[in-house]
């Protein structure tokens, strides 16, 4: 199982990836497997799900918002609505899913106890800064916890930026490949795309200022 397991799709207010695109390019990649994380929505794996064949399989999943920072869940065909985090983990649960902790040195408070309650910690994150992704590796391993990796793409160029080859989802054993980090470039774009999307264009200036300012 070679794959990207933290990709969206136009489900998500911030990434315009058509999902029938997306599985065509994830194949070209050289990917056998791959996780739809639209954030609060369903509806973009659900789609996505229907593009596969015998060359790659989608997972269906949702990138929760909790009071504590993103929650994923995978193996879910249903919206999760809780919001406090332990809820959101029992309610991934009692649909049959995974619960794993994306990118826990971005965006997250009480980091400890949301790794020790999912099922699975990402490790490597193409949008998070190497040390992030080293720190995520080291809380996976002092937690004797089983890993998992994804690009968080939210365009195409950024899907298999990270892949991880498993035995099987949450094995221990892996290898991962990251072919580049996540562009400036690109995080700026779906930055704006969200701006755009939700009204909040008082904010684009701004976050393409972030872009100036790397150059």
């Amino acid at each position: 199982m070679i794959g990207d397991f933290h990709i969206h799709t136009r489900y998500s207010y911030d990434s315009l990836n058509e999902p029938k695109k997306v599985v065509k390019i994830a194949k070209k990649r050289g990917l056998d497997t791959i996780a739809i994380t639209d954030h609060d929505c369903i509806r973009g794996a659900i789609l996505t799900k229907k593009y596969e064949d015998y060359e790659i399989t989608v997972i269906p999943g949702i990138e929760r918002k909790t009071d504590a920072g993103d929650i994923i869940g995978l193996n879910v065909t249903e919206s999760i609505n809780s919001f406090h985090w332990r809820d959101v983990i029992d309610e991934i649960h009692s649909l049959g899913g995974i619960a794993v902790l994306p990118h826990p040195y971005r965006g997250h408070r009480n980091i400890l106890e949301l790794a020790k309650n999912v099922d699975l910690i990402e490790i490597w994150n193409s949008r998070s800064k190497p040390d992030d992704n080293m720190q995520a590796l080291e809380l996976a391993e002092r937690l004797k916890k089983g890993v998992i990796a994804g690009s968080d793409a939210h365009t195409y160029n950024e899907i298999g930026n990270v892949s991880i080859s498993l035995d099987y989802l949450g094995s221990t054993k892996f290898k991962f490949y990251s072919k580049k980090l996540a562009r400036r470039t690109e995080k700026v774009f779906s930055y704006v795309i969200g701006d755009i999307r939700q009204k909040k264009f008082g904010l684009i200036p701004y976050h393409l200022s972030l872009l100036v300012r790397k150059v």
